[in-house]
């Protein structure tokens, strides 16, 4: 008799057959009651449609203002070779620097950016437009008012950092 170099691989190669056979024994018997599942289904966290193709609902866009149709509601996009059309609906809002916009602040030259959907019927609808820079401060900043607003100290003594010790020589 032969001794084999690795006498577990055998052992090993036997144990795999049968733990395989009993997952593909009933999937494929003629005159069962059962439906097995599709072996490719896979669970995903997404909220597609069985007959959607795209990977999500909703993505981004940014650009340049060409135009704003207030009658169709359509708002187009500069591109370098071609426009971008991009339609508002009763669910689109429209904010400027964090705050509420209306349709008529959609200007000509005018940078947007915000997160649309395709429609079943295969338009780009606007959820929200972001009217302005992409980094435009959400709102100004209020500095701290001094003791005297507009006035630069006169006295020596009212500066930051004046002591009421005199300095020594």
């Amino acid at each position: 008799m032969h001794k084999t170099k690795y006498p577990w691989l055998a052992t090993l190669a036997v144990a795999i057959a049968t733990l395989a056979h009993p997952l593909t024994a009933g999937a494929a018997e003629p005159g069962s009651d059962k439906n097995p599942a599709p072996a490719t289904t896979k669970a995903t966290g997404s909220r597609n449609t069985a007959n959607s193709t795209s990977k999500r609902d909703t993505y981004p866009f940014r650009g340049k203002i060409a135009s704003f149709d207030a009658k169709t509601q359509a708002l187009t996009l500069e591109g370098r070779t071609t426009r971008r059309v991009i339609h508002l609906n009763a669910q689109t809002r429209l904010v400027r620097q964090g705050q509420p916009a209306r349709a008529e602040d959609l200007k000509a030259g005018e940078p947007v950016g915000g997160t649309l959907r395709k429609s079943p019927e295969g338009r780009e609808e606007a959820l929200l437009i972001r009217i302005g820079p992409k980094d435009a401060p959400a709102a100004p900043a209020t500095p701290a008012s001094p003791a005297n607003p507009g006035q630069p100290p006169t006295d020596p003594s009212e500066s930051i950092g004046a002591t009421d010790t005199p300095a020594a020589p």
